[in-house]
């Protein structure tokens, strides 16, 4: 019997009491002793179906690049050039957005979500982001020259040509506040797409999102001439990355949470559709467009079959 086993072990007793402990955290010492845990069970395709589909980078390529700007800049997410081709400009942990110079000038500070940007290399900016925001998403509306700008903490924000503090544009949607913009991309007719990762968490807090496998995660639409903002998906799991097609017909996000791209579209007789493009072998971020129309994503980390026991089993 289990029972006789742990009284048999002392060691192994005390071993599944002290997890016990830990589990239920009655002082709530833990970093989920105040949290209400609430577990969902991934939408995730197989481990073995996926990888089978994707071949092996034995020789590991990526890791022959060029390693650019190393502990120059803390908390580059998106990469951007204007109309010029001057860049790339970058978002930083401490709200600012700062554009490469060259080798001579190196990185100067373009434009700021707030006025009280500090040094942005520390690795422990993260417990002040919330002050100036966390830019992710950078776009330029190539014609005006204002930069869009999806911000974590501050929805969606524009600064024109000349640089300075940004403008708010979207911070709510439907009488409740944006917790998490994250990306975006500019419609020809003006309409700015743009993920919410999450209504229950920021980022800061992205780590639950993951966790619990909660999707309520949003894909929305700014309209300038209305300056309003709608909800066109909802439900998503950790909609991250947004990319619209060349010839804007449809977009694609990525749901990071279920390693997977998705296509949204916007035209044609599946107008408002949503399907699957393709299930990937790690958790997707960004994505971006090449002048070829095809599309690059950002992978942060490869799927492992430990996450997939978790994937199905939030609970654990």
């Amino acid at each position: 019997m289990i029972d006789e086993a742990l009284l048999q072990h002392p060691i192994l007793l005390l071993l599944v009491l002290v997890l016990g402990f830990v589990v239920m955290d009655p002082l709530q010492m833990g970093p989920l002793g105040d949290h209400e845990f609430r577990p969902v069970k991934h939408n995730i395709a197989p481990y073995k179906q996926v990888m089978e589909r994707w071949p092996r980078d034995n020789e590991s390529r990526l890791g022959f690049g060029k390693l650019e700007f190393e502990d120059e800049v803390f908390g580059p997410e998106s990469l951007e050039f204007d109309a010029l081709g001057r860049g790339p400009y970058t978002g930083l942990a401490d709200g600012r957005i700062v554009r490469w110079m060259g080798n001579d000038l190196g990185w100067e500070t373009s434009k700021q979500v707030c006025a009280k940007g500090i040094d942005s290399t520390t690795h422990k900016q993260w417990k002040h982001e919330k002050k100036c925001g966390r830019p992710l998403g950078l776009r330029f509306d190539k014609e005006s020259g204002d930069l869009y700008i999806a911000d974590a903490y501050y929805g969606l924000l524009v600064v024109g040509p000349q640089g300075g503090l940004a403008t708010p544009l979207s911070t709510h949607v439907e009488g409740k506040p944006i917790l998490f913009a994250n990306d975006l991309d500019i419609h020809k007719n003006g309409s700015i797409f743009f993920t919410d990762t999450s209504k229950r968490y920021n980022r800061v807090n992205h780590f639950f999102i993951l966790l619990e496998g909660e999707s309520t995660g949003r894909l929305l639409r700014y309209d300038p001439p209305t300056k309003t903002t709608h909800i066109v998906l909802e439900g998503l799991a950790f909609p991250n990355g947004l990319q619209l097609s060349k010839d804007q017909t449809f977009l694609l996000f990525t749901e990071t949470t279920n390693c997977r791209l998705m296509k949204y579209w916007l035209e044609g007789p599946k107008n408002g559709t949503v399907e699957l493009v393709a299930d990937l072998p790690g958790f997707p971020d960004n994505i971006r467009i090449n002048e070829k129309g095809q599309f690059w994503v950002a992978i942060d980390c490869c799927r492992t079959p430990a996450q997939e026991i978790l994937s199905h089993n939030p609970w654990i």
